[in-house]
């Protein structure tokens, strides 16, 4: 199976491990929904580019410099973190404020962060941005929308995601926590942009 196939299929099954998170009937914490998809996720995305990644959870870094969220391993050397938002949080340093600018502060001493909020992705080199955040079509914190009661109406298709994108080239996403597949060229673009994303 081509790279670009199994990364996406990775993706799909990421978005909707989180999106049923957010459609139970008890409501958790945003952020920590987003933890064992992401684990899954990054070690299906490594096994796809021949890579075995190890996602070790609340790295201390020294100097009080804090503690992402993940440190990400191969072949037991640490070759960077990942650092996890609230879906909606987005990736870009503008839109941080509180402690979040201030932990982003404290993290751009770091030489390879991966940041997500589930929807958005961006890699940061000692806080130099590497490339535009690659975004997720929907929203996978949006809930399905409900069965209609009256029988006699169709069930709603099951929702679908599209390939990530470069920000400005996709759907522009929606409820349901997804969007209609894209063309085989944007497929290939996402491979260019989750390689990039996943790479040390």
């Amino acid at each position: 199976m081509p790279v670009a196939s199994e990364i996406y299929d990775a993706l799909r099954a990421f978005a909707d491990a989180v999106t049923a998170k957010f459609a139970g009937a008890a409501a958790g914490d945003p952020e920590e929904q987003l933890r064992a998809p992401f684990e899954d996720l990054l070690q299906a995305a490594g096994a796809a580019m021949g890579r075995s990644l190890v996602c070790i959870g609340e790295v201390r870094l020294r100097h009080r410099l804090g503690k992402p969220d993940y440190g990400i391993a191969e072949g037991g050397l640490l070759t960077g973190y990942a650092e996890l938002k609230a879906p909606g949080k987005g990736v870009v340093r503008r839109r941080f404020a509180g402690h979040d600018l201030e932990q982003f502060n404290r993290f751009t001493q770091l030489p390879n962060v991966l940041y997500s909020d589930g929807n958005e992705w961006a890699l940061y080199r000692y806080g130099q941005r590497e490339r535009p955040p690659v975004r997720l079509a929907g929203d996978v914190a949006a809930r399905p929308p409900r069965r209609p009661s009256n029988r006699n109406h169709s069930p709603p298709r099951a929702p679908r995601l599209a390939p990530p994108v470069p920000r400005g080239q996709g759907s522009g996403g929606g409820g349901g926590g997804a969007a209609e597949v894209m063309s085989a060229s944007r497929q290939r673009s996402s491979e260019r942009s989750a390689n990039a994303a996943f790479s040390a």
